[in-house]
């Protein structure tokens, strides 16, 4: 078995902090693997039958290329560069574990331009962990969305429009927030508010359920979403956070939020504000939109003071600069 970390300083953290603790803490383990050098090491165990467990350093060449394996996981795959992981899958060519081979990728969320992890969940039954409500007893999609949507579509809930939303300075009232925090049901539409007690008996009842009926049976998968095991609260005070960073033009808090407390696939063109601007010159525009009415003659050219037009957009408007795909330099005039 080889258990692949972005760098060798990762390892040796797990190695140290969970990987050694467990070693020494299971009476099955410490009875039957023998004290020395080539049987225990930091980064490896061996078991009288043969079989070893090894922790790598998944940046190293070597390590990605080398003899067969039966088991390999990779932990925080999202975080691997595209060519190390199918050079480490590779390794399951030889015939010596063709019929019990297995790989395991862990991650807590992927951008939408990493192919591997991409091709691997569509590939995948992708099993979704549902939660139950405790009132109605149905299964539920966890989410944590815009307050627009969970009227229909259930999820976490916090009163974004209330005017203890955010202090006499117009800094966010954090504590406000999360106080405010509850899911709401979309079977029954009953809220209930965060405790361990709820959250654990909501997933106590829980299932995972598959959601891609064309799945490749060789590829299964499993999705955690924060809103299972993290306090709400927490969360849509981050969530909140980040909606701020992003009116100001900041995408990064939202795509560590989406990728790390909700584990799921970061595409920034999905969380780009398409809210209408304010008109600025002769016609308003909406972000992502085409050129508006007025912006372009009847051959559908940029007229003379297009590029004056753009200009003003982002630099008296909140236009971000640049916006991929918005227009093409050889589009605009000198």
């Amino acid at each position: 078995t080889y258990w692949y970390f972005k760098s060798e300083q990762q390892g040796k953290d797990f190695a140290d902090e969970k990987f050694g603790r467990l070693r020494e803490a299971a009476p099955v383990l410490t009875g039957i693997i023998a004290e020395d050098a080539q049987a225990k090491t930091k980064m490896r165990t061996r078991l009288p039958s043969g079989h070893h467990t090894t922790l790598l350093s998944a940046n190293v060449e070597l390590n990605r290329s080398s003899r067969s394996a039966q088991e390999i996981f990779c932990d925080e795959t999202w975080d691997f560069e595209a060519e190390w992981m199918p050079q480490i899958s590779n390794r399951r060519s030889s015939a010596s574990y063709a019929w019990r081979y297995r790989e395991i990728h862990a991650t807590t969320g992927a951008a939408a331009e990493h192919p591997v992890n991409v091709r691997l969940w569509k590939n995948s039954d992708q099993r979704e962990r549902f939660l139950r409500c405790p009132t109605c007893e149905k299964l539920f999609r966890p989410r944590f969305g815009s307050p627009d949507d969970i009227a229909k579509l259930g999820g976490v809930l916090f009163d974004s429009k209330a005017k203890e939303y955010r202090r006499e300075d117009g800094t966010l009232n954090e504590s406000f927030i999360r106080e405010s925090a509850r899911y709401h049901c979309p079977n029954c539409h009953s809220e209930h508010k965060w405790s361990p007690a709820v959250q654990d008996a909501m997933d106590a009842g829980g299932e995972y359920v598959p959601q891609n009926p064309q799945a490749d049976p060789r590829f299964i998968a499993w999705h955690v979403h924060g809103v299972c095991c993290k306090p709400w609260g927490e969360l849509a005070v981050k969530f909140a956070q980040a909606l701020d960073a992003r009116a100001r033009g900041d995408l990064s808090l939202l795509e560590d939020v989406i990728k790390t407390q909700f584990a799921e696939q970061w595409n920034p063109f999905d969380h780009q504000r398409a809210e209408r601007l304010k008109p600025v010159g002769r016609v308003p525009y909406t972000m992502g939109a085409d050129w508006p009415e007025g912006g372009k003659d009847a051959n559908d050219v940029l007229k003379s003071d297009g590029g004056q037009f753009l200009r003003e957009l982002v630099t008296d408007g909140c236009l971000q600069w640049p916006i991929d795909g918005l227009f093409k330099l050889s589009e605009l005039p000198e």
